[in-house]
């Protein structure tokens, strides 16, 4: 019997590896035919400026996060073991608070950084990256909100979220920029498609926290904002450094020449998602139930 339990158990794991695996598969699919598209359909100079705006936001977004979307899987794993889930709901509502914090203090200390930067006789900070620390915020809470749906187990729409809408909104917006003869506003909708996907996941974490059985736990000890930012703190330098890594090239190589030869450069550093697709979608299946 406890043999034919374990069997269950696998089988079931594996129908959920291979459904994420899918549903990644599709959402690299989407990238690439977003791409493809861009290339394509707009000019170099604009597509670079897109390439920098996301190299950008993937760096900073990292520091704004902190590492918070991969703890809370820890807190989920801790909070199932004691059959009280629900408790989620009060370290989510501490890293958002700590993501506004962030969010705001990188905005904060963008602009103080914009008159000494000038006063040294630097390039000034461009328009581009006002815009896109603008979407910062709304970047790191949609990102947060995607990995809470992983932790109270809600696998498959996290992964729609993170893999299906995030490209699906953007490609659908650069298609109407070309329809509509207006592609200067691609950067906009670049980082308007994270503002929607702010809304809607917060929206929906919310129906799922008032309904059974988060909605019903025990209180316990509330685990402090301290506590959060040191076991956080780990996985945010990982994280940052793994971004870092991948974006700062495509950072440096703005500052010694134009936007079409970032766009030329990106696309050769997008090839690159293939590879993490697998371990990617074994994690975010195998991650929540490690306690």
């Amino acid at each position: 019997m406890n043999l034919l339990s374990g069997k269950v158990n696998i089988n079931s794991i594996t129908g959920r590896s291979i459904g994420v695996l899918s549903l990644r598969l599709l959402g690299v699919g989407l990238f690439f035919l977003g791409t493809l598209y861009l290339t394509n359909e707009l000019s170099p100079d604009l597509v670079g400026q897109y390439d920098y705006s996301r190299a950008l936001l993937l760096f900073v977004g990292a520091i704004a996060l902190f590492g918070m979307q991969q703890s809370v899987i820890f807190y989920s794993g801790l909070y199932s073991a004691q059959n009280n889930l629900g408790q989620i709901r009060q370290v989510y509502r501490s890293m958002i608070l700590l993501v506004v914090a962030l969010s705001v203090g990188l905005n904060g200390l963008l602009y103080a950084l914009d008159p000494i930067v000038s006063a040294l006789g630097a390039k000034p900070i461009g328009d581009l990256v006002y815009q896109t620390f603008t979407g910062l915020l709304f970047y790191a809470i949609a990102m947060i909100n995607i990995d809470v749906l992983r932790a109270i187990d809600r696998i498959y729409v996290s992964e729609l979220f993170r893999n299906i809408l995030r490209y699906l909104i953007f490609f659908v917006g650069v298609v109407a920029l070309v329809v509509l003869g207006q592609p200067q506003w691609l950067v906009h909708v670049f980082l308007g498609s994270f503002v929607f996907l702010a809304l809607s996941s917060t929206a929906l974490l919310l129906y799922y926290f008032s309904q059974p059985p988060l909605n019903v736990f025990q209180p316990s000890a509330p685990i402090s904002t301290k506590e959060i930012l040191r076991r956080s703190a780990p996985m945010a330098i990982s994280a940052a450094s793994f971004l870092l890594m991948q974006s700062l090239d495509v950072l440096m190589l703005k500052q010694f020449d134009n936007y079409a030869v970032v766009a030329v450069y990106s696309v050769a550093v997008k090839l690159t998602l293939l590879l993490s697709v697998a371990l990617a979608s074994v994690n975010a299946v195998l991650a929540p139930k490690i306690v």
